[in-house]
């Protein structure tokens, strides 16, 4: 690729190198659900040779539309092991997402937009920092296997499509599905929007039979009874409050002021961009931003189990959005040069925020883990995390660190998740007790009181002191903690206490 420094393919690898510098300096990823997937990941590669494990889980493989960092942790997880695997996955998602954005951006228009810079920051955004993995690659695949149909769709007049067009579609779309649900559904997005945009209206029911393979994984999802009674939970339709919630929550990271103004330049750029009579959409991902904005309306809070199923797509949106205008023949000089130098340096303020903001994660997660050299393996913990209703910007994110006790110590804990039919693992160490999984850890009441430490008490009060024996007290200060009867301190810092539990 020729052309201007930023369309050149160095500089795109380059903002895909330096889209991983803030997980070079730190032995854990802070990215929130993953460290819980990590104890997921232990389990999955060590269960069968490991009798402590046996005594408290149980791990099955089965064909899933989430799968796709369980399936690639085999091979990281083999070679470098959990931790290192994690963490090796977790930077991997940037750049790929980085290089699908590219990619698509050149499907499109021919070229790499100075535009396409100012979507690279929602590379990293709040789902990534959430760790929602799977639903990542699966997001980033997806702007890959756009990029492949754009190239392969035949011709504007909407020629017949090949059998082998057709097959490698449906097998596409099956593929993307089996990493995560989302990526097959942003998939057929953006093969819907292609033929949207570039076939005349009269034509859509001779064209229409021609994508009837992207709907491939339905064959699946209903021969396995996707969705078995507790995957299929749905609930919190137009609860708009939330909606926009997730919207300023986008590029959340480390420091408010930044987050916001990054998310309200790229929402001005789109507008500007609209309004300008020296730039031009492409109609394809022109329509596909749309559609997915519309889901982001449509689609519940919590959608076949899965929480935050509207906002998670605030940042796909984004990057469709700002991927699909680009200036004008005859336009292409200093304003793309100044529009394109400006949004680099955006990010890489970013980067520099997340990466300092990822140390100081590090240094408190290696703080707090020294809990775990007071648990013999195999021990059972109760793990109570304090959950309000109102957090600060940057958070603390020890949410799923008890998933270290899983890696370190094969210990049991009541915070992995267990959804019928969406989960490959299920606990067995409280079984029959609300003490079994996600969400018992969590310390929090509908009436959003301030001081959550009563919350606690009566947990800990009536939790089954018979099926644990430590309990693991996270986000809450000790020294404002009470004695609990029955419970013998081991270890505390500033935001965890661990407890033994006197039988």
């Amino acid at each position: 690729m020729t052309g201007h420094w930023w369309q050149t393919r160095w500089a795109v690898a380059l903002a895909m190198l330096a889209s991983t510098i803030p997980l070079w300096f730190v032995q854990l990823p802070p990215l929130i659900d993953l460290l819980a997937h990590m104890g997921r990941y232990h389990i999955q590669l060590n269960i069968a040779d490991n009798p402590v494990l046996q005594m408290n889980w149980a791990f099955e493989w089965r064909v899933l539309g989430n799968l796709g960092g369980d399936l690639l942790m085999e091979p990281l997880g083999r070679v470098f092991g959990v931790e290192r695997g994690a963490l090796i996955l977790g930077a991997l998602l940037p750049p790929l997402m980085i290089w699908g954005m590219a990619r698509l951006a050149r499907a499109a228009h021919g070229h790499v937009p100075a535009t396409v810079w100012a979507a690279f920051p929602f590379a990293l955004a709040y789902p990534w920092q959430y760790g929602l993995v799977n639903y990542w690659m699966g997001c980033a695949l997806a702007l890959h296997a756009g990029a492949w149909w754009y190239r392969r769709w035949p011709g504007e007049k909407g020629a017949a499509a090949s059998l082998f067009d057709a097959l490698l579609l449906g097998l596409v779309a099956l593929g993307l599905w089996v990493v995560h649900i989302y990526g097959w559904a942003i998939f057929g997005v953006l093969v819907g929007a292609r033929a949207l945009a570039t076939v005349p209206w009269r034509q859509w029911l001779r064209v229409a039979p021609q994508l009837l393979p992207v709907t491939a994984p339905l064959v699946p999802m209903v021969l396995l009874a996707y969705g078995a009674r507790g995957a299929q939970e749905t609930y919190g339709w137009f609860i708009w409050a939330r909606k926009l919630g997730a919207l300023i929550f986008t590029l959340r990271d480390q420091w408010q002021p930044l987050d916001i103004a990054s998310l309200a330049l790229a929402g001005a750029l789109i507008y500007a961009a609209a309004r300008s009579k020296h730039m031009r959409f492409d109609r394809s991902l022109g329509f596909a931003a749309l559609i997915l904005l519309a889901a982001v309306a449509i689609i519940p809070f919590q959608a076949l189990g899965s929480a935050f199923a509207d906002g998670r797509l605030w940042p796909i949106v984004f990057i469709v959005a700002l991927i699909a205008p680009t200036f004008r023949e005859g336009y292409q000089g200093k304003a793309s040069a100044w529009l394109a130098a400006g949004a680099a340096t955006v990010f890489a303020i970013r980067l520099a925020a997340t990466t300092i903001g990822f140390q100081a994660y590090d240094t408190a997660y290696a703080r707090h883990l020294q809990a775990l050299d007071k648990v013999e393996r195999g021990a059972k913990i109760a793990v109570f995390l304090e959950f309000p209703c109102d957090v600060e910007w940057r958070r603390p994110r020890l949410d799923r660190l008890d998933g270290l006790a899983i890696v370190r110590r094969d210990a049991f804990t009541n915070a992995q998740w267990d959804v019928p039919g969406a989960q490959l693992l299920s606990p067995l160490g409280a079984v029959g007790t609300r003490y079994n999984a996600d969400p018992s850890q969590l310390v929090r009441r509908r009436d959003c009181p301030a001081d959550l430490r009563p919350v606690l008490a009566q947990k800990i009060a009536g939790f089954p002191r018979d099926r644990f024996g430590y309990v693991w007290v996270l986000g809450f200060d000790p020294v404002t903690l009470p004695r609990y009867a029955g419970l013998t301190p081991l270890f505390a810092d500033d935001r965890t206490v661990l407890y033994r539990i006197e039988k």
